[in-house]
């Protein structure tokens, strides 16, 4: 009989052939292995509810990070007894601690102006900066674009690895569309990637994230936290909102996915959400306010 940590490893694997990220195994970790190594039975039957509610109770940490150790423990034992290692689930009586949510942070008008101003030295962190206010993509879904993902014709993106594995297509505006035409225009190379570091490497999470500390010092945006990749998904969300584009687009774009909402947006698809689009466009309206 294999002991619980040997079956944790099983775990990993199998999300491994899952194709789940490399943070999101990580993060198992810090939760599922590290409550495995507290308990003194080496059988996965034998951890009782009271065991992992105990473990959780000796956890000096915030009630967030408790709420994604419950969340971590519930996806390893749900595969547990999906395996047959066990036949009942002892994550069953435990609830995810409520947390109150802060409202997200989002920039103002104003300070996407001076983010944009720092960066229009340089066509590459324009171009990034405009993509991400004007379609809501996420760090780790721009590291993954490619040139063919691009139809600046039609305005639009390909997101092929979105979350969960899901792709979509989201939508730019003609000034992001022009300010990525002349960025490509300054890459001599013949890498298929659409942003690399200045290193000639993929844009990941963590040099994204130095590309904005960089750029929100410059724009003296920082105040004492940096501006995140996260934090310009926000912003389009908000600023779509407020341009008077509708939830239901809005989740669409952004590539949210749940069985509550998707039968109430499932209807906005192909043309119809790009005209939405076109009309709520944050870049457009920052554009037009411009001009005028």
């Amino acid at each position: 009989m294999a002991t619980a940590l040997e079956i944790y490893e099983d775990f990993i694997l199998a999300k491994e052939l899952q194709g789940v990220s490399k943070t999101t195994i990580a993060r198992y970790g810090f939760s599922i292995e590290k409550m495995l190594m507290k308990q003194e039975a080496d059988d996965i039957s034998d951890i009782t509810t009271a065991d992992i509610r105990r473990w959780l109770m000796s956890r000096d940490i915030k009630p967030v990070s408790v709420g994604i150790d419950v969340k971590n423990l519930r996806t390893f034992f749900r595969w547990v007894v999906d395996e047959g290692y066990r036949q009942d689930d002892p994550m069953d009586r435990i609830s995810t601690p409520r947390v109150p949510e802060p409202p997200p942070r989002a920039l103002r008008r104003a300070e996407i102006h001076r983010l944009l101003e720092a960066a229009k030295q340089s066509p590459r962190d324009t171009a990034i900066i405009l993509v991400l206010i004007d379609s809501g993509i996420r760090a780790s879904e721009l590291g993954s674009l490619t040139r063919e993902d691009l139809d600046l014709e039609d305005l639009s993106i390909t997101v092929k690895f979105g979350k969960g594995g899901k792709g979509r297509v989201v939508y730019i505006c003609p000034t992001t569309a022009r300010a990525l035409r002349r960025y490509l225009r300054t890459r001599q190379d013949k890498d298929q990637a659409l942003f690399l570091s200045f290193r000639g490497e993929i844009m990941n999470r963590d040099s994204l994230r130095q590309l904005l500390y960089r750029l929100s010092d410059k724009a003296g945006l920082s105040n004492g936290k940096k501006i995140s990749p996260h934090q310009l998904r926000h912003t389009f969300a908000s600023q779509y909102a407020l341009n008077g584009g509708d939830v239901f687009s809005l989740m669409r774009l952004m590539g949210h996915s749940t069985p509550r909402m998707a039968s109430r947006y499932v209807a906005l698809a192909g043309r119809d959400i790009k005209e939405i689009h076109q009309r709520c466009s944050p870049v457009s309206r920052l554009e037009r306010q411009r001009r005028g």
